[in-house]
């Protein structure tokens, strides 16, 4: 398969940020010709997507392909724990400061005692990672971590538009939860080394982005740059041998990001670290590409023969 290598320069991710990372696409925004690839989602087809759980799901898989699995953990959040958590969520968001929400400080306080409880994490010798089963924190006051205590993760949470937002979401269905998932915090997992790789419903990969702006892949020499983009194909190949052996993937397509980094002595390697959503009306952002955009969702419904990958130029 031959790959094109597509660097996307930094002024165009000032001037145009609204053409990058797109989600959540009304289906009157699609073109006509995707429309006929992804059909129309009512508000319920939505609720149902987030109801499949799909990093619970594969993350045990995702895992299996390490020669040392980690330690993961999990925390049901209610629909009452959601409720508050989206009410404190509200008021920190509101106020320039970003504090949490004293009203609901001995609330916050009792939840965060219950995580302590349930999930063995927090003995005060280990830091941890942390993200929701809708999505992460990353833009909260903690991000994703480290965290060494349940009301750090708590405060994160609060303090995260993104959280919020799926909050929200959870809340607006009656009996709706979420789940909190710890994975040990590790300092080799950069940002800067991840991608993302969309996989339609014809499971034909097309189109890879870089997922943050650091811009670092772009000096890389492209025969070099051609093997990360190899080495990433043969991890989603593994991943996908192990799903398909114990659970169906989605009809409907995903998205899977992966890290990418290099061993002296292995040389490239690469590790899946979370799969979630596909398609221009969920929530799974495009990244360097565009969910409508002639160019890029042909490329992300996997059409053509061709792979794109994007990535950014260094900042001047």
């Amino acid at each position: 398969m031959q790959i094109t290598i597509n660097k996307i320069p930094f002024s165009a991710l000032e001037e145009y940020p609204e053409r990058f990372n797109t989600t959540y696409h009304e289906y009157d925004e699609l073109p006509s010709d995707l429309k006929a690839l992804e059909p129309e989602r009512t508000a319920s087809d939505l609720d149902a997507i987030l109801r499949e759980k799909v990093y619970s799901i594969f993350v045990p898989f995702i895992h299996s392909l390490r020669s040392n699995p980690p330690e993961h953990h999990s925390f049901p959040l209610s629909h009452e724990d959601c409720q508050l958590l989206a009410r404190v969520a509200l008021v920190a968001l509101s106020k320039d400061n970003r504090r949490v929400s004293e009203v609901h400080d001995i609330d916050l306080e009792i939840l965060a005692r219950r995580i302590s409880r349930t999930v063995p994490c927090f003995d005060g010798t280990r830091a941890w990672f942390v993200r929701m089963e809708t999505g992460s924190p990353k833009n909260g006051r903690g991000g994703v971590g480290p965290f060494t205590n349940a009301r750090q993760v708590l405060e994160s949470i609060c303090t995260s538009r993104r959280a919020y937002d799926y909050l929200k979401h959870t809340c607006s269905t009656p009996g709706e939860t979420d789940t909190l998932h710890f994975l040990p915090w590790r300092e080799d997992i950069d940002t800067s080394n991840e991608f993302r790789m969309f996989v339609p419903p014809s499971e034909r990969v097309r189109a890879i982005s870089e997922y943050s702006t650091s811009g670092k892949w772009a000096t890389l020499p492209r025969e070099k740059m051609e093997e990360v983009v190899r080495k990433m194909l043969e991890c989603h190949d593994a991943f996908r041998e192990k799903a398909k052996a114990g659970a169906a993937l989605p009809t409907a397509g995903y998205t899977i990001d992966l890290h990418c980094s290099k061993n002296k002595a292995e040389g490239w390697i690469v590790e899946a670290l979370e799969v979630n959503m596909f398609g221009a009306q969920n929530g799974a952002g495009s990244c360097l590409f565009n969910w409508v955009e002639d160019g890029s969702w042909q490329k992300m419904y996997g059409l053509g023969d061709e792979l794109e990958l994007r990535i950014l130029y260094e900042k001047p």
